[in-house]
């Protein structure tokens, strides 16, 4: 039976970091301090792939910063959205 949701996923470990250059949009990369699972190197990776893109550590956080740190989480994306062009 092949495998499932995360675990699958991260068998196949396609690079796509060639195609961050072409997304085009406003870009938002939310990583926790503490993120084993994507650490913020990896993150940071991600958003110098992408023109434009912020990137955002949340002290004290690991994978899942929205939920281990919902009032910081809010905020930044609360701030990030509001600094969006209308």
């Amino acid at each position: 039976m092949p495998g499932c949701g995360y675990a699958a996923a991260s068998l196949g470990e396609t690079d796509h970091t060639a195609d961050l250059g072409r997304i085009h949009v406003p870009t938002l990369v939310v990583v926790g301090e503490h993120d084993r699972v994507c650490p913020p190197a990896d993150s940071r990776v991600l958003a110098d792939g992408i023109d434009g893109a912020v990137c955002v550590e949340v002290p004290d956080s690991g994978h899942l910063p929205n939920q281990e740190c919902p009032e910081v989480f809010n905020r930044i994306v609360g701030d990030w959205l509001e600094g969006l062009p209308v």
